[in-house]
């Protein structure tokens, strides 16, 4: 019908089905690796350290009941700009918004699959290291100072949560996620102390 998505027949016998299945994303980086560097002037230390993964892909499943409406639940913005013609809506990736028991195929499809590569700031710490002096005075060997932060930017076009998670346990589902939880963001202040 008008509004609902249209899939590929790939062998060309006028049916939708097993049989025109494709693969449509690779979900192993090409490539990944880090950058990590300490930097020292007189008493203070920097660590900064880099992450970055390219040339995977990434089912990005919050679509199916974000945008293809198979249920009752909240939405992706983007169902404005589902299939009306009557709003101006029609040349759209968005299915139009009928009622749920309408029904819909919603199968998994190329729209899902998302670039997974990222650049990410894996960890920055910033650390003082009192002098002897002092040390000594208070009977210790070493005092230490120190702030991080972990995970404290993230560079990607991918529009889910994090494309370096992966909701599924599987080895065979790698690089599928669906509504996980993006690595958190976390503060530290410490005291390193030596007798």
């Amino acid at each position: 019908m008008p509004g609902d998505l249209k899939y590929l027949d790939v062998n060309g016998d006028y049916q939708i089905n097993d049989a025109d299945r494709v693969i449509i994303g690779n979900g192993s980086p090409k490539g990944w690796g880090g950058f990590f560097n300490n930097f020292r002037y007189k008493n203070f230390e920097l660590l900064v350290e880099l992450q970055y993964s390219y040339g995977n892909d990434v089912l990005n499943q919050m679509h199916h009941s974000g945008e293809d409406r198979v249920s009752i639940a909240n939405s992706f913005k983007t169902v404005l700009d589902a299939y009306d013609p009557a709003k101006g809506n029609a040349n759209t990736m968005v299915a139009t918004i009928r009622d749920t028991r309408a029904g819909y195929v919603t199968n998994v499809d190329t729209r899902w699959i998302e670039d997974g590569s990222f650049i990410r700031g894996k960890n920055l710490l910033l650390g003082y290291n009192f002098a002897k002096s002092l040390t000594q005075k208070m009977h210790l060997n070493r005092l230490r100072l120190y702030v991080s932060v972990q995970n404290f930017f993230l560079s990607t076009k991918f529009r889910g949560n994090d494309p370096e998670v992966t909701t599924y346990g599987n080895a065979f589902a790698q690089g599928q996620t669906f509504f996980d939880y993006p690595k958190p963001t976390v503060y530290l202040f410490g005291i390193n102390v030596a007798l």
